[in-house]
């Protein structure tokens, strides 16, 4: 069985930062993006720690990025669908 590390990479508030290049996409860097954590250490102190109380599953993180790019997919179907509307009632005036 293998054990599971709790560190700052796999934890839903790590924040990774990418480059782009002309083959592929590389994670350079990334950071901390829970508040809690960014009042206790001043960003001078803080780092990346191999424990920490606030450690929570990166699956949490992508479960919420799916949420959120569901929300927006839905929102622009119904934008198109409003616009398809409107250029349709042009489009039987012109008629």
């Amino acid at each position: 069985m293998k054990r599971r590390i709790y560190v700052c990479r796999n934890c839903r508030y790590y924040l990774e930062h990418y480059i782009k290049s002309e083959q592929s996409l590389f994670t350079i860097d990334g950071h901390c993006i829970n508040s809690e954590i960014r009042k206790k250490y001043p960003p001078a102190k803080f780092s990346l720690r191999e424990t920490c109380e606030c450690w929570e599953p990166m699956q949490i993180q992508i479960e919420e990025r799916k949420q959120s790019i569901c929300y927006v997919l839905k929102r622009m179907q119904e934008n198109l669908e409003e616009i398809a509307l409107i250029l349709k009632d042009d489009a039987d005036r012109e008629i």
